[in-house]
């Protein structure tokens, strides 16, 4: 496994490495759309074999692969909230994993009507999904696994919603790629209200109170991590730019914990970001991954795991932020990879999302030998 890590702290340093920037992400996103055009394609031939009873895809019960747990098609985003897994499970909505026993997870329930589901945030029993075209919707899980809608909120101007975050009780920061970052009142989910915006395209989100870090990476706006400071009092001011960053090629998922900040960026690899003062962020280490596509990076105690593509579950060892280094990947059977990563509240654990190979409980205590105790 061949890696390499580049070092920096020149925040100024040019985020397309001498490349033209605008040919470059018109070629990403050239890539990506030929990408999902393909997968779709995939899955739809995969449904349509499965309905015919094709030997080796059978409609209920294990898939092959070692697949346990039947998900047709892509998660990208979930939450783990007591016994149970929420996973944004694209067309099928939201799916619930029952893991109150890990070594043997079970499906607890879906919910179709949000179908498109990207990212899923949850706020006590409040869950809030966001549906790219679809919009956001609001959704009840006090009586879980069974799930209720509440509300919902269609993206204004023809926007896309990739990711919602939780900014304090009653207040929700969304990505729209169109329209910017939302600031959105949900006091009352069947009346939420989009209250205020910050006008530059944004892929993704994370917040830290009131600081909301945000990835743009669009034609409009080169690869960058913008830091904003969200107002929740009425009546709302504007989100104001306090910090900004460059990112190196496509700036996807960020998350953040404790004045760290992982951002994802594609086959660019990971960035590890110093917070600290998010007036100033800066890079304090690029990761870079060989071949592989990142497309989402969390933090479990001092590991980095990252799902990619066409690899399972990477780990990297953070305890020394300023020289982070790559651990040997947790494999996953031919031919899944890993497109989500969870983390399990209160363990050194995540859940996986694995196309192809369903859904993994892995305890990541020792990340030089990570245990898989269920799927």
């Amino acid at each position: 496994m061949s890696a390499t890590l580049d070092q920096t702290n020149d925040k100024n340093q040019p985020a397309d490495g001498g490349l033209n920037m605008h040919a470059r992400l018109l070629d990403a996103t050239t890539t990506r759309f030929f990408n999902i055009f393909a997968m779709t394609f995939l899955v739809v031939m995969l449904a349509v074999h499965s309905a015919a009873g094709v030997p080796g895809f059978p409609n209920t019960g294990h898939w092959p692969y070692g697949r346990a747990l039947t998900m047709e098609t892509w998660s990208f985003g979930g939450e783990v909230v007591g016994s149970y897994a929420y996973l944004a499970d694209d067309v099928q909505g939201v799916t619930v994993i029952d893991i109150s026993a890990p070594t043997a997870p079970t499906l607890a329930g879906r919910f179709a009507a949000a179908s498109e589901a990207w990212h899923i945030a949850i706020d006590g029993t409040t869950a809030y999904v966001s549906r790219r075209t679809g919009g956001l919707q609001i959704l009840d899980l006090s009586a879980a696994p069974a799930i209720t809608g509440l509300g919902a909120i269609t993206p204004p101007d023809f926007g896309t919603f990739y990711r919602s975050e939780i900014i304090d009780s009653g207040w929700l920061a969304i990505a729209d790629d169109r329209d910017g970052l939302l600031v959105v009142d949900v006091s009352n989910p069947a009346a939420a209200s989009i209250e205020a915006t910050f006008p530059v395209d944004v892929w993704d989100v994370a917040t830290d109170g009131h600081t909301a870090f945000t990835t743009s990476n669009s034609m409009h706006v080169e690869p960058t991590l913008f830091v904003l400071d969200l107002d929740t009092t009425v009546p709302i001011a504007p989100p104001v730019e306090i910090g900004a960053l460059p990112l190196h090629d496509e700036s996807i998922d960020v998350s953040v914990l404790d004045g760290i900040a992982t951002v994802a960026m594609g086959n660019a690899g990971v960035a590890v970001l110093d917070i600290l003062d998010p007036t100033d962020p800066q890079t304090i280490a690029t990761i870079g991954l060989g071949n592989r596509d990142v497309s989402s990076a969390i933090r479990a105690g001092a590991t980095i795991a990252y799902s990619s593509y066409p690899n399972g579950l990477g780990l990297v060892d953070l305890s020394n932020p300023a020289a982070p280094a790559e651990l040997p990947d947790y494999e996953i059977p031919h031919p899944g990879y890993a497109n989500e990563v969870v983390k399990i509240p209160g363990i050194r654990g995540v859940v996986i999302a694995a196309v192809h190979a369903g859904v993994r409980i892995v305890d990541l205590t020792d990340p030089m030998a990570p245990v898989e105790i269920g799927s």
